[in-house]
């Protein structure tokens, strides 16, 4: 009996404890955990970074549930907490990345409930509805995309499935994730994209493909010869950014490959591209193939540097067909840039 009676007592002045707290616990696990969480975010940070460490020690499996709880529930310092939290995710592990992705989502929501309330309070005089602790959505997305990044390449697959079914913004965040994660794997799920009617996401995709790095171009390469034009157009961009002498090598066949998109793919990157590839067109006066010519041309008009005209203007007698005038609009397009420049 006495041992029960201290059972009790140990029980009731934890829940005491724990209503001064401002949340509910029964056990003293249960508590440590909800008051470290509590204290995730306050102005003090070896306070942060004790409770982290213990909640660490914890393990995922124990402390995600609670930590998703308090979420729902608001049970921990509003100011700082997302600024913080997104470190304990990551010290979770993988574990965390199925509660990461719905915080995301959750994200979203909460900026469409916000736009509503605005155009509410647009529509009436009582100030009440104004919440001035209200959180700020792209606090809970900055978190959860931190944590994400933080999170790296076991966090691939859980995202490249989430980007089946997100909606537009889900997956154009998805994306920038895992552009910044740079994990090779994820390159099918981004081709894929470009299959998408949102041009804003094949934008963001060949951006996050960029981000990959030298290490994708050979199964980049073959999509220079797919269906899909704004692929071939996105791939043309991508190969000379992430590997130049190669990319740029890779691009010129396209002048002379029947296909308008081809083309333009090839025109539109090598006229982007920095620092500008004077040299590399320049180079390609010494082809066999005039439709060769005539696309690093037509790349070089988009030069402002008066300093290449003579090189151009050997081509001027160039037997092939359609040179000479090509050369001449080059001429004419560098010189008239110079002028404004």
């Amino acid at each position: 009996m006495v041992r029960q009676r201290r059972t009790r007592s140990k029980v009731k002045r934890n829940e005491i404890l724990s209503v001064i707290e401002g949340f509910s616990a029964v056990t003293r696990e249960e508590y440590i955990i909800k008051k470290c969480i509590y204290n995730i975010g306050c102005i003090f940070p070896d306070i942060v970074e004790q409770s982290k460490e213990i909640l660490a020690i914890y393990g995922a499996d124990t402390v995600l549930p609670y930590l998703q709880a308090a979420i729902e529930k608001k049970e921990y310092e509003t100011e700082n907490f997302w600024n913080d939290v997104a470190d304990l995710y990551v010290m979770l592990g993988v574990q965390s990345v199925p509660y990461l992705i719905p915080l995301i989502e959750m994200s979203f929501r909460r900026d469409q409930e916000i736009a509503e309330e605005t155009d509410e309070m647009e529509d009436s005089e009582d100030l009440d509805l104004y919440d001035p602790d209200a959180e700020n959505p792209y606090d809970i997305r900055y978190a959860a995309t931190e944590a994400l990044v933080g999170i790296g390449s076991p966090a691939v697959p859980f995202l490249c499935r989430a980007l089946q079914s997100g909606n537009d913004k889900m997956k154009g965040t998805i994306i920038d994730i895992l552009g910044d994660i740079r994990d090779a794997s994820a390159l099918p799920d981004l081709i894929a994209i470009f299959d998408d009617p949102n041009k804003d996401l094949h934008w963001r995709a060949r951006e996050a493909i960029i981000n990959l790095g030298p290490s994708v171009y050979d199964a980049l390469l073959p999509n220079l010869y797919a269906d899909n034009p704004y692929l071939i157009c996105a791939v043309a961009y991508i190969l000379p950014r992430i590997e130049r002498e190669r990319g740029i090598a890779d691009l010129i066949p396209l002048f002379d490959s029947g296909s308008d998109y081809r083309w333009e793919g090839a025109y539109q990157s090598l006229s982007y591209l920095e620092p500008f590839p004077e040299n590399e067109m320049i180079q390609q006066f010494s082809a066999d193939n005039s439709e060769h010519i005539v696309g690093a041309l037509c790349v070089l008009g988009s030069s402002s540097n008066e300093a290449i005209i003579p090189d151009i203007q050997k081509l001027l007698t160039h037997p092939g067909e359609d040179v000479p005038y090509f050369a001449q609009r080059a001429i004419d397009a560098i010189r008239s840039r110079a002028g404004r420049s």
